[in-house]
């Protein structure tokens, strides 16, 4: 017989499969284990008992969802919780609440325009439920304000708004047209729940304006909003979740699903939160059309009509750009240096015919002067004041009348408008129509609702004309979602707002997130490119690394430019497959510095993309370890602080860690139990340690619960005063020995730390409580000590095959057997740690020390050289060492040295 010893200084590589741990060639194999439960590993090689989640409150409604960490700075973060149809905000591990006041928005559902000031009819309508709302004319604000009589000053309100068509400008202030309180912001199509304190006598003004003079904007209701939890309506059911893909912009999320028109979640600070459709009215566009018919443009009804019926009601929120055959509009000007839109004049002055002939006529009451201006330069730049008709001379306009021009500038380009020069305008709405045969017209329409039978649409979401029924046959709609759908995922990237969706990709104009006008030319123009490779195309999700990196079901490609260095352009771009490329499952990627991480089509890998200097590639980073994910990931989260750790749901309700720091080589797997099944994570960054959340799904007293947790700190789990290794605890102080607070887990046996242990037996072993009506007692000498309580879970290692790393030795098929263990270790309970060569047999540590005296109990913030303890273990073909902890005990191990005899 001989012995050897081995030591092991590193227990980070976690878990290996255990039909792999014959591959002692391997490094990772060789100081990997084939249990790490609960017991995380640290970069730095130790092992330590996981911290505990804190319960926070109970879910909306017990119902399943999904929880997302928002974070701009220590001051302005939140974890937005999304259950079905419906979001809520937690702001510092509280809900968003609102308290009673006692202020009421009379008419604010604008069944009546009592109490309302508005300006000049007909720029204002309220009634049926309705505010509409528009200029009376170019240069001028339409508005609808009142005052709300209030009388609780210092006390934050909070408005609820509902706009069915924005956008509208709203504010909040302590007089009429102030906007001290609140604002002015922009108010887009969605619901609205925005906050702010009153002061003074607590009244308080509110005022919605805009200053489109066709697109009118409506507001369904203005109520204050009600005492309890802030609750904001949303599209995504409990089905869609899983396939949110949300990217944030300062204080705006952008959010792609399937089936959905894009969302933008807006923070107006902590405690205004806004849902609203993500609507770019310019674009992009599909070549072609579904059928070769005509649209005809009703004025009179505010509605579009289609030759043949072709719309879904899936289709609300599409666009459809319309071409005519002249430009005739007449528009309204109501203030000094506003203009009409410019027409486009070309062609030639001939004696038989005239290309460049165009016709001005203005009604209405008014009074001032306007000019007729033209520009060599270009529509929005270079005009001067040009005669008023031809043949003529004379410039000024001062009163209603119909004009014929043109000009000798033949094969010339000239833009023609007609305006008031600052200075010029007086009074009235000037009513000025323009008409040319040879520039083109384009409306844009928003489909927002589709009469099946009719094909008839009601409302024009943006035009440039106004006059006139016409039809036409030349016509175009939207990629989404008549083309391509929804997009599914999202990315900002370089500058730009990305989408992609059913093979394709679009790019926004750069620096202008809603808008995708191609006619808008040069390197910062919009982008719209088809991915083109073999198989199915749809978006999973998009990673802005040094590339665009988009993960589609059956490939990951990047979206690169030409020459490497270069931004992405509309000629720029190129899109590759990756090296390694594989198909993804629909699970967001995470990013962690300039990688990411993913998970593949069968949910049973955790995959990279990382650079090699030749470009982005892909790598399977889990082929040791698939055994943690043989159930399925379901979500990823990233935590960067203190260690980068990777954290994956399970379909089986585990949590998988992956400890990825390629600096330092480390690659770790390790398997997080609870009491529950965890349904969804995410980390909030935080200056300290970024912080675990969780929706927990418990048993408790025979029901199905589901609870908002948050992960202790690694500091946290340290045998000091309190140490959280339970889950879902509560730190509560009893009144005596009664402690109360424990509703959530009624019926539940939990364990218990305070006065700086835990809370055990008389032979040591932990004692449990069992909560009855929320509380449980303590036993005496506890006495109005705060006190850690939760329910408990269970920390295991079971290490690799024996003898491994041993130099000139292999443990494969020998039989060997463990004599003896040593172990390094810092901030313990004796008490809790157990150890042997099976689970099933485990010991205590030896209670005394290398001088036969009592061993120290509970040993924090110093690092112990535990002298090795005999370990009864019989020869076998595969021995191991094998390591348990259970709450409320706690543990970090440094180091371990193993004494093998062989044969």
């Amino acid at each position: 017989m001989a012995k050897m010893e081995t030591v092991n200084q590193q227990f980070n590589v976690g878990v290996i499969d255990k039909e792999k741990l014959h591959r002692q060639d391997l490094l990772r194999v060789q100081i990997g284990a084939e249990v790490q439960t609960n017991l995380l590993g640290a970069v730095t090689g130790e092992m330590f008992m996981r911290p505990g989640f804190e319960y926070l409150a109970p879910v909306k409604d017990n119902d399943r969802g999904r929880i997302w960490a928002y974070y701009r700075s220590d001051e302005e973060r939140a974890i937005l919780e999304f259950t079905d149809e419906t979001m809520r905000v937690w702001v510092e591990d509280e809900l968003l609440t609102r308290t009673a006041v006692s202020a009421t928005v009379t008419n604010g559902d604008f069944s009546s325009g009592t109490g309302w000031v508005t300006s000049a009819s007909p720029s204002v309508l309220i009634g049926g439920g309705m505010l509409q709302i528009a200029a009376v004319g170019k240069g001028r604000t339409g508005y609808c304000r009142r005052e709300v009589t209030g009388s609780n000053p210092g006390v934050e309100h909070a408005l609820r708004i509902v706009v069915t068509r924005g956008p509208v400008t709203f504010k909040v202030g302590g007089g009429a047209g102030s906007s001290n309180y609140f604002g002015p912001t922009v108010l887009g199509t969605g619901v609205h729940s925005v906050a702010f304190t009153p002061v003074g006598s607590g009244n308080f003004w509110v005022e919605f304006s805009t200053d489109q003079v066709l697109d009118r904007a409506f507001v369904d209701s203005i109520q204050i909003e009600a005492a309890g939890v802030v609750e904001i309506p949303t599209p995504w059911t409990v089905d869609d979740l899983s396939r949110l893909r949300l990217d944030p912009s300062l204080d705006v999320i952008f959010a792609a699903c399937p089936g959905h028109q894009q969302r933008r979640i807006e923070r107006r600070g902590q405690t205004s939160w806004s849902v609203t459709k993500y609507q770019a009215f310019d674009g992009p566009f599909a070549s072609g059309k579904p059928f070769e018919g005509t649209v005809t443009d009703f004025m009179g009804t505010n509605g579009l009509q289609t030759s043949t019926a072709w719309m879904q009601v899936s289709d609300v929120g599409g666009l459809i750009r319309t071409f005519s055959e002249r430009k005739e509009f007449s528009q309204r000007l109501a203030a000094g240096g506003v203009y009409t839109d410019p027409i486009r004049v070309t062609g030639v002055n001939a004696t038989d015919y005239n290309d460049r002939e165009f016709s001005v006529s203005i009604t209405g009451t008014w009074s001032g002067t306007l000019k007729t201006f033209r520009s060599f330069d270009g529509p929005d730049f270079g005009y001067r004041p040009f005669r008023r008709e031809a043949p003529g001379s004379t410039i000024d306009i001062t009163a209603n009348a119909s004009f014929t021009n043109d000009d000798d500038d033949d094969n010339a380009i000239v833009w023609y408008r007609v305006g008031f020069e600052p200075g010029d305008y007086t009074s009235g709405v000037a009513l000025v129509g323009m008409e040319y045969a040879g520039d083109q017209a384009i409306n844009v329409f928003e489909i927002e609702t589709v009469n099946p039978t009719t094909q008839l649409t009601a409302d024009v979401a943006i035009r440039r004309l106004e006059d006139g029924d016409y039809e036409t046959s030349e016509w175009e709609v939207s990629d989404w979602p008549f083309v391509s759908g929804w997009p599914t995922a999202v990315s900002l990237h370089e500058g730009r707002l990305f989408w992609s969706g059913r093979d394709k990709l679009w790019g926004s104009i750069s620096d202008a997130f809603d808008s995708f006008d191609d006619s808008f030319e040069g390197e910062a123009g919009p982008i719209n490119r088809a991915i083109a490779t073999s198989g199915s195309n749809e978006a999973q999700w998009m990673l802005s690394l040094e590339e665009l990196v988009i993960g589609t079901g059956t490939s990951v490609v990047s979206a690169r430019a030409s020459s490497q260095g270069e931004i992405l352009t509309p000629d720029s771009l190129t899109i590759k497959v990756l090296k390694g490329s594989i198909g993804c499952a629909p699970i967001g990627a995470v990013q962690i510095g300039n990688e990411g991480l993913f998970v593949d089509a069968t949910r049973r890998g955790i995959f990279l993309v990382r650079w090699t200097g030749a470009g982005y590639a892909v790598n399977d980073i889990s082929k040791l370890t698939k055994s943690i994910f043989s159930a399925g990931i379901v979500e990823l989260a990233v935590q960067r602080s203190p260690d980068p750790r990777v954290w994956a749901a399970l379909e089986d309700g585990n949590l998988a860690c992956v400890l990825y720091d390629p600096d330092n080589e480390v690659l770790g797997f390790f398997l997080v139990e609870t009491t529950g099944a965890v349904e969804s994570v995410t980390v909030q960054q935080s200056t300290v340690q970024d912080r675990v959340y969780a929706s927990i799904r418990r048993e408790v007293d025979g029901e199905t619960v589901r609870y908002f947790e948050k992960m202790a700190l690694d500091s946290e789990v340290k045998p000091s005063t309190l140490c959280k290794t339970m889950d879902s605890f509560a730190v509560l102080t009893p009144t005596g020995t009664l402690i109360s607070g424990l509703d959530h887990l009624e019926g539940e046996t939990v364990v218990a730390w305070a006065a700086g242990g835990p809370i055990v037996n008389g032979d040591g072993s932990r004692r449990e409580f069992v909560v009855t009506g929320g509380n449980v007692s303590l036993p005496a000498g506890y006495e109005n000590t705060q006190t850690v309580l939760g329910l408990p879970y269970r920390g295991r290692y079971k290490s690799g095959r024996l003898g491994s790393g041993v130099e000139g030795y292999s443990p494969t098929m020998k039989r060997k057997r463990l004599v003896d263990t040593g172990l390094l270790m810092t901030d313990f309970v004796r008490s809790g740690v157990k150890f042997g060569s099976d689970f099933d047999a485990l010991d205590d540590m030896p209670s005394l020390d290398e001088s036969g005296a009592a061993a120290q109990a509970i040993v924090l913030n110093d690092v112990r050289d535990e002298q090795p303890f005999p370990v009864d273990d019989g020869f076998d073909l595969d021995s191991r060492v094998c390591v348990e902890v259970n709450s409320p005990f706690t543990a970090k191990f440094l180091a371990m040295r193993l004494g093998i005899e062989t044969v």
